[in-house]
C-alpha cells in the first residue's frame, strides 16, 4: 500500500483570513518522519497542547519494507519548547518517546481528547489484541492474533506539562463503566481539573455482526461522567 502524502497540514488561528482568499494560503505543512519512526496509522489518536502533539495507538498494516516502531514508542512533535529551562540546542522536529512499563501503543478506536489548557490528554477504552499484544490493519477480525477485537477496559491519561517529561497513567475504569469502541469524549471545564463525558460507541463490537437486543440496547444508551484522577 502506497503511503499517503509525507505531510501534516494544519492552519495557524493566529493568522487572520478570509472567505474569499485561496485556502493554500492559510494552510502549512509539517513535513512526516521516515516511515521507521512515523509509519502511517490507522485508529490512532492525538494528544496537544499549545507545544507539541503526541501520536498515541493505532493500526499499522503488515508490510516487508519498514521495521515497526517498538511497542512502547510514541511520536511527538515538537513545535514551541516548554521545556523546565530552555534548551539552545533545541529544533522543532518530530522526537520518539517511550512509554512507561505499564502501557503499550498497542491500542487502537478508542475516544481520544487532548485538553491544552491543563495539558492533559485521555484515551478512553478501544479496542486491543490478546494479552496486549501487536495489532495490525486488514488482518482477520475472527482468527488473527494480531486482530483488535477484545474491548479495553482502560483510562489512559498523559499530563505533557513538561516536555520530554510527560507523565502517563494507565487506569482500570470502574466495573459499572464498560468499555467500547469509537466513543467520544468531552472535557467538562468543572472543579479542579474538569470532568470527561464519554458518549456513544458501541459496546462488545465483536457482537456487532449477530448482536442481541440486549446488547443493542447497551450500545445505544450509555453516556457516563467520571472524575480525572491521573495515578
Amino acid at each position: 500500500m502506497a503511503r499517503p502524502r509525507p505531510y501534516m497540514y494544519y492552519i495557524s488561528f493566529n493568522e487572520s483570513f478570509s472567505t474569499t482568499q485561496n485556502v493554500s494560503n492559510i494552510i502549512h505543512t509539517i513535513k512526516l518522519p521516515p516511515n521507521d519512526l512515523g509509519p502511517n496509522y490507522y485508529d490512532g489518536t492525538m494528544f496537544t497542547n499549545d507545544y507539541e502533539l503526541l501520536l498515541f495507538g493505532g493500526l499499522l498494516t503488515i508490510t516487508d519494507s519498514n521495521i515497526p516502531p517498538d511497542y512502547n514508542k510514541v511520536l511527538s512533535y515538537e513545535k514551541y519548547q516548554h521545556f523546565a529551562a530552555d534548551r539552545p540546542n533545541w529544533v522543532e522536529d518530530w522526537n520518539s518517546l517511550n512509554l512507561p512499563a505499564n502501557m503499550t501503543r498497542y491500542i487502537t478506536q478508542g475516544a481520544g481528547l487532548g485538553v491544552p489548557s491543563e495539558n492533559l490528554g485521555f484515551y478512553f477504552s478501544g479496542m486491543r489484541a490478546a494479552g496486549w499484544g501487536d495489532i495490525n490493519w486488514g488482518v482477520n477480525y475472527a482468527t488473527s492474533s494480531k486482530a483488535a477485537n477484545i474491548t479495553a477496559n482502560t483510562l489512559i491519561s498523559v499530563d505533557m506539562s513538561t516536555m520530554r517529561s510527560e507523565k502517563w497513567y494507565n487506569v482500570t475504569l470502574p466495573s459499572n463503566i464498560p468499555g467500547r469502541a469509537n466513543a467520544e469524549l468531552v472535557w467538562v471545564p468543572v472543579s479542579t481539573q474538569g470532568a470527561l463525558l464519554a458518549i456513544g460507541g458501541v459496546i462488545n463490537p465483536e457482537d456487532t455482526h449477530y448482536p442481541t437486543n440486549q446488547q443493542l440496547q447497551q450500545s445505544v444508551s450509555g453516556m457516563w461522567r467520571f472524575p480525572l484522577t491521573p495515578g
